[in-house]
């Protein structure tokens, strides 16, 4: 009897063709989104353009990921309000 081979399984996609393409447009649209954002929206502070990031209220899920209508700026870092939220 023949020894028999291990079966070569293909290893998934950690991130589908379509999430690569929504996450592309992600990028270019929040750097205009946290530029045109200066304000945090829980403290009300002027936050550092390195400390911006992009809250999504309502999840990021299917549509929602780019949808910029519930979209917030928060200050990040460790004590930042989007560690709180």
């Amino acid at each position: 009897m023949k020894p028999r081979r291990p079966i070569r399984r293909a290893t998934p996609k950690r991130v589908s063709d379509k999430r690569l393409t929504e996450m592309r447009i992600y990028n270019k649209r929040k750097k205009v989104f946290l530029e045109r954002e200066p304000d945090c929206f829980c403290c009300g502070c002027w936050t550092p353009p390195n400390r911006r990031e992009v809250h999504h209220t309502r999840g990021r899920a299917g549509r929602l990921y780019l949808d910029e209508r519930f979209w917030r700026m928060a200050c990040g870092g460790p004590k930042g309000c989007h560690a709180k939220i």
